[in-house]
């Protein structure tokens, strides 16, 4: 006997959703607390931890969403979901879609001032990543409301019936949005290594430029898997149950982004860690460190330990660590 008949429970992928965001949503929190335990502690908030946080939030929405959507149906075969809740459920698909233009933008956005912020005052490549994170601000703004007027007028979105109905080519959407993104994680993939190519770091303080590569990586590989599915779902004979994989890679992309964007900025807990539980391992490791140039030296003392405020004057110019992400350009002693 079918499942209708009240035999057996309907399928569901709503476990698999469930899971996936049970494993990620706490990382997200986590992740975000200790960038800003770090930054409270050792230095100061930024726009780009702002950011962060709004993003994350926006992911909390985002799940929220899903859960509901779930409740109405999402993850069941279509021929298992009540009609009544088919509406409920496009309203939740519906929101989902608003969240997640501007949730990637802010991620995006924030890695950017990062690398703004982290350095020095003047620095050629400060007004090009402003002006990405401009772009990127006004191109997710255009995608976000060209999803809330895809259809008009608006509630056509989830009233399929309604006379006179018109959308527009939503595979084109989606296929324009997912190349931009795709774009733009590999903007964010080139920009790190440009900046830092010519800095001779010992490899354990790359890490923090190799965590914000590895954002536009994933990113960039959950792009390109959950672009088929998009183009895809208009065609599908089981739209409810095929939308599970375009949540699910959407879910990892954004939480992904979130919690590896956090992980440069958690570098002074690490070292703190360090220097109070393996505190002769640190001066060690300090003493057996090799000698860095000046131009090495002034670019990672912006990932550096927690430490005293210091001066170093370079030239003409005198570089005062402020904190241990930024740097403050001013005119050094006895300059003219």
């Amino acid at each position: 006997m079918s499942s209708t008949q009240g035999s057996a429970p309907a399928e569901t992928r709503a476990g698999q959703i469930y899971a996936l965001i049970g494993a990620v949503l706490p990382l997200c929190i986590i992740a975000v607390s200790l960038r800003f335990y770090s930054r409270l502690k050792y230095t100061h908030i930024g726009v780009d931890d702002i950011l962060c946080l709004l993003a994350t939030v926006l992911f909390i929405c985002l799940t929220v969403a899903t859960f509901l959507a779930i409740s109405f149906g999402m993850g069941s075969h279509i021929g298992d979901v009540r009609p009544e809740n088919g509406i409920k459920m496009e309203k939740c698909g519906f929101t989902s879609q608003l969240l997640y233009p501007p949730l990637l933008g802010l991620v995006k956005v924030s890695i950017l001032m990062f690398l703004n912020r982290i350095l020095p005052t003047v620095h050629s490549w400060k007004t090009p990543l402003k002006c990405l994170a401009a772009f990127v601000a006004l191109a997710e703004t255009a995608f976000f409301f060209t999803l809330i007027f895809q259809c008009q007028p608006i509630h056509a979105y989830w009233d399929r019936a309604m006379p006179g109905r018109k959308c527009i080519n939503q595979p084109a959407f989606y296929y324009v949005d997912a190349v931009f993104n795709i774009v733009f994680d590999l903007v964010i993939i080139i920009i790190p290594s440009v900046i830092f190519r010519n800095l001779n770091l010992p490899k354990k303080q790359k890490y923090g430029v190799i965590a914000l590569c590895s954002v536009g990586i994933f990113t960039l590989v959950s792009s390109v898997i959950r672009l088929p599915y998009l183009l895809n779902l208009n065609q599908s004979d089981d739209p409810t149950w095929a939308v599970v994989n375009i949540v699910l890679w959407s879910n990892a992309e954004a939480s992904s982004a979130i919690i590896l964007s956090c992980i440069p900025t958690m570098k002074p807990i690490y070292v703190s860690i360090r220097q109070r539980y393996w505190p002769q391992t640190s001066s060690t490791n300090g003493n057996n460190r090799k000698p860095q140039s000046s131009n090495t030296s002034k670019y990672w003392r912006s990932f550096a330990a927690p430490a005293s405020v210091t001066d170093k004057t370079e030239g003409a110019a005198q570089y005062r660590q402020v904190d241990e992400y930024s740097m403050d350009s001013r005119p050094g002693v006895g300059a003219k």
